[in-house]
């Protein structure tokens, strides 16, 4: 694990239970940063590899393209955003 994720899960475990909304907002830019992050592994990834996961070179890009705050609503919800 990369020491970028690492730090990414401390600030998230800081602001877990922590009330109000300033927490609410770096959650949120917490997940936006961890699902941008995935995306981009998920982009680096070879033919292969993106076969064994049943997707295609093309839904890989398009999954990398999106943008910073296209969050799924599942992973929104998750966090009670």
């Amino acid at each position: 694990m990369t020491h970028y994720v690492h730090a990414l899960n401390a600030s998230a475990r800081f602001f877990e239970h922590r009330p109000g909304v300033l927490s609410r907002l770096a959650r949120l830019l917490i997940l936006a940063l961890r699902i941008r992050h995935e995306r981009a592994r998920l982009a680096e990834l070879d033919d292969t590899r993106l076969a064994d996961l049943g997707i295609s070179r093309d839904a890989a890009r398009r999954e990398a393209a999106r943008g910073f705050l296209d969050i799924p609503a599942h992973r929104k919800s998750a966090l009670h955003l």
